[in-house]
């Protein structure tokens, strides 16, 4: 990736919005785990109320009121999902295939086959993604 130099001899508006980027960005981060902790924190005091493995449990207090969503993430063992001993049926109607777009393989069809590309491309919706941005002093 090539570099541009922007205005080497003085401090540039570009500058200044590097560093306002720079210190917002730092500011977030001690924000986010301080959020974070505090809500580790809450949880961990209010472990001893909990009622229920999984769902939304409500608490209150004089001056707040609580709302806790407790939740299980569940995935598929497919090495024991083989071993798996129930009706096809029943089997289908819990591990539900999903559909996921391959990026690269749909991308390869854009300039080796264009006409092809153009049929894939009705079935996916494309939009614009929030720009990316990486600043580091130098």
């Amino acid at each position: 990736m090539a570099q541009i130099l922007i205005d080497a001899q003085s401090h540039s508006e570009i500058d200044e919005l590097c560093f306002a980027l720079s210190n917002a960005k730092k500011t977030e981060d001690e924000a986010k785990k301080a959020r974070l902790e505090a809500e580790q924190k809450l949880v961990s005091a209010l472990e001893e109320l909990r009622e229920k493995e999984e769902g939304t449990q409500s608490h209150a207090t004089k001056w707040y009121s609580i709302t806790v969503n407790y939740g299980v993430t569940r995935s598929i063992s497919y090495a024991d999902l083989a071993n798996v001993n129930v009706p096809a049926d029943t089997l289908s109607s819990v591990f539900v295939p999903t559909h996921k777009l391959d990026l690269r393989e749909f991308k390869k069809y854009r300039d080796a086959n264009p006409q092809v590309y153009a049929e894939l491309a009705k079935a996916v919706i494309a939009k614009p993604s929030k720009p990316s941005i990486k600043v580091t002093e130098i």
